[in-house]
């Protein structure tokens, strides 16, 4: 038994994609706002979780694991961090470690 096919117009088409856009600018909204520049510190909401767990020396696919975030997006907040002068890094074999600056 064949499926009955539905006739879909070009305006149907057009506010279907209107919709589907308007869903994923609301989501990407979302996203910037949680990542926005915290006032107090300069850190997005990624790199204040960032500093959170690395109270201990951690390699950025260690970070990645614990966090859900994809490796390279780690990198380069660690990479971000680091320039800043927030983490120091320790190289064993090809691994890279990072942790937080201890200041005084």
């Amino acid at each position: 038994m064949d499926a009955a096919r539905v006739t879909v117009t070009a305006p149907q088409q057009s506010q279907a994609v209107a919709r589907r856009l308007d869903v994923l600018e609301a989501r990407l909204d979302f996203v910037m706002k949680k990542l926005s520049i915290n006032e107090n510190n300069g850190l997005s909401a990624v790199q204040a979780k960032l500093m959170t767990s690395l109270a201990e020396w951690k390699s950025t696919n260690q970070l990645a694991g614990a966090l859900g975030y994809r490796q390279e997006y780690v990198s380069r907040q660690v990479a971000q961090l680091k320039h800043a002068g927030y983490l120091e890094e320790r190289k064993t074999g090809k691994t890279i470690f990072y942790k937080v600056v201890q200041r005084v």
